[in-house]
């Protein structure tokens, strides 16, 4: 074959792959903005309809200042069926009606518009999942990851929460970890917290300082004996509170 034979061959290739890209080309676009319509105003989390089958609630998110995720957790004991901080040691936790809170806003939370379809785009919008293996240290633009666990350990509803919209209070830029798509939402993420205080009773004894009038001290050393180990009194003390002098007074201390 000549070159001038050749020439037109591969010309008329192109042209052919030219023809072909923009014959289908609208229907990919038709396709995308099908697809945006179609989600816009159903649920994000179509099957989560009851808070109370919430069990486990965690929070992850990556520490900036630090370089490492931060995890949090909140979960029903199944045993007294009482609510603990699992990242606490097991510390008792006043979380019923804050885990309530944070997931009530998730059941029925309408797509409000699709902000993109592409991966590419999880950067921008601050919807990186902080919980993917993949994810490097120092990569911009991850979220905070929020997920409800059910009883059988299943999740009833995951979601990277990202960037705040510009000019439109109260929306969020989201993502399910599961979906390339990236959603526009209203939420409120206050309830969203990692801080210990916010999910435990400070008063955890249920008791006002002016309702104590007496207080007994009992202090004990445990020393090794003999047979293993054995108590040893350091002292014993009983103190009574004078309201009419507002002050305390020691009844008894005995070492």
């Amino acid at each position: 074959m000549n070159e001038g034979k050749t020439s037109a061959l591969f010309a008329a290739v192109a042209a052919v792959c030219l023809g072909l890209a923009w014959w289908s080309r609208p229907d990919a676009i038709t396709n995308e903005n099908d697809l945006k319509v179609e989600v816009t105003g159903q649920p994000v989390f179509a099957k989560f309809e009851d808070p109370n089958e919430a069990t486990s609630f965690q929070i992850v998110k990556y520490d900036d200042s630090l370089g490492q995720l931060e995890r949090f957790e909140v979960a029903k004991d199944k045993t007294s069926n009482m609510w603990k901080l699992p990242s606490y040691e097991d510390y008792p936790a006043d979380a019923a009606e804050q885990v309530r809170d944070a997931t009530t806003p998730l059941i029925s939370m309408p797509i409000l518009s699709v902000a993109s379809l592409d991966r590419g785009d999880h950067a921008l919008y601050g919807v990186v999942n902080p919980d993917d293996d993949k994810m490097s240290v120092g990569e911009s633009g991850v979220g905070k990851l929020v997920r409800v666990k059910g009883e059988a350990n299943q999740v009833l509803a995951e979601l990277v929460i990202g960037k705040a919209v510009d000019g439109a209070e109260g929306q969020h830029y989201v993502r399910v970890p599961t979906e390339d798509a990236t959603y526009i939402v209203e939420l409120n993420t206050a309830p969203f917290t990692t801080d210990f205080k916010k999910w435990i009773n400070q008063q955890l004894l249920e008791v006002r300082s002016f309702d104590i009038s007496t207080v007994g001290l009992r202090d004990y050393a445990i020393l090794p004996t003999q047979n293993g180990y054995g108590m040893s009194r350091n002292f014993d003390a009983d103190l009574t509170f004078d309201s009419a002098k507002n002050s305390w007074s020691l009844d008894r201390f005995i070492t």
